[in-house]
């Protein structure tokens, strides 16, 4: 028996223990609509575009310094007085906060010294930072951190969570869901911030500029919340996704991305497959991938939306029902969390981190 035979038939081995067993070990997560109708609803996908409604004064009240859009105004940033700017395209808002700009030297892989300009980001925003790799995988250890208060000395987790969803609100993203939060108390921004100076010291990476994390106060500590309304919980590269850091001050850090809008409805089908029948499709679809993998453990099961095109390629896009299965999976480069996304009505392969 060859490797790639001998690994379809682990594969198949395991996920015939899955009726019996380990599908009941698999989180299952389904809207309240699928409980009640077995089927959900096929929209319209409507491309989201965030300059047409845009409302500076949501992230920063200070007065605008300096504007500038783009050719066809569907993107551009403000810079506001006391130090925020707020960047846009027709899917995204990034608003970020600095201090100034700094001079700052960078050795290139031949050894020379570069100098450059850059923007000195504040403190909160080395914080939110701090937060955003602890969560992902800390570098080098991929050492991940979990919540461990649920109040600090300026705020709670939730106040933190109101003041994030009333900004979501605001710019009419609804169905959205906190997956993570992350507690940045004073001390913990100083002690992260001396392991990360540590780790990576000054002219290490290109265009870092050191912060002095030990002056840390209570005004820097936060949450960083990650909220996600459809595709895979957990991935930075979703098309709908938010991450926001939200101190006492407000909101004081975040990354939106909110590719398509819920059109009208394109199409309902009578039934979706079931989660069983996207588990028996994971083991074919990894036995098909360019590299294959050894799967681990499955997670979770999630139906959810991912844009697709329409059955009729000139009725465009839409946001179909998907299946996201979780795993975790092990290649050349070691274990790492996966997901696959199946169609839920037919079972295709739509989408997957490790294709």
């Amino acid at each position: 028996m060859n490797r790639l035979a001998a690994f379809v038939l682990s594969l198949l081995c395991l996920f015939s223990l899955l009726p019996s067993a380990a599908l009941a070990e698999v989180e299952m997560i389904v809207p309240e609509e699928y409980e009640k109708t077995g089927t959900l609803p096929v929209y319209r996908a409507m491309e989201r575009d965030f300059s047409r409604s845009l409302k500076p004064e949501l992230f920063n009240q200070s007065a605008a310094v300096n504007r500038v859009d783009g050719a066809k105004h569907h993107d551009g940033f403000i810079e506001f007085a006391d130090g925020g700017r707020l960047e846009w395209a027709e899917e995204a808002l990034y608003y970020h906060t600095y201090d100034g700009f700094a001079e700052v030297t960078y050795e290139t892989e031949n050894g020379k010294p570069v100098q450059s300009t850059v923007r000195r980001p504040s403190l909160t925003q080395g914080a939110s930072r701090l937060a955003l790799r602890m969560l992902s995988g800390w570098p080098e250890t991929q050492e991940t951190y979990s919540l461990t208060k649920a109040s600090l000395s300026t705020l709670s987790l939730a106040e933190a969570q109101e003041t994030a969803e009333n900004l979501l609100a605001a710019l009419g993203l609804t169905g959205y869901k906190c997956e993570t939060a992350l507690d940045m108390s004073a001390e913990r921004i100083r002690q992260m911030g001396e392991k990360w100076n540590v780790q990576f010291p000054p002219r290490s990476l290109m265009n870092q500029i050191p912060l002095d994390f030990s002056a840390a106060t209570a005004e820097n500590e936060g949450y960083y919340l990650r909220y996600f309304r459809y595709g895979p919980d957990g991935s930075e590269a979703g098309f709908f996704r938010a991450s926001l850091y939200v101190t006492a001050q407000g909101v004081q850090d975040c990354d939106i991305v909110d590719r398509f809008e819920a059109g009208e409805i394109y199409d309902t089908p009578n039934a979706l497959i079931d989660a069983k029948a996207a588990l028996d499709a994971l083991p074919r679809a990894l036995a098909a991938a360019r590299s294959p993998l050894q799967i681990g453990a499955v997670l979770s099961a999630r139906l959810t939306y991912h844009p697709m095109r329409a059955e009729k390629k000139a009725d465009g896009l839409v946001l179909s029902p998907v299946w996201i299965i979780r795993f975790t999976g092990e290649d050349e480069q070691g274990a790492s969390d996966l997901y696959a996304a199946f169609s839920a009505i037919d079972g295709r392969l739509v989408d997957g981190n490790w294709m």
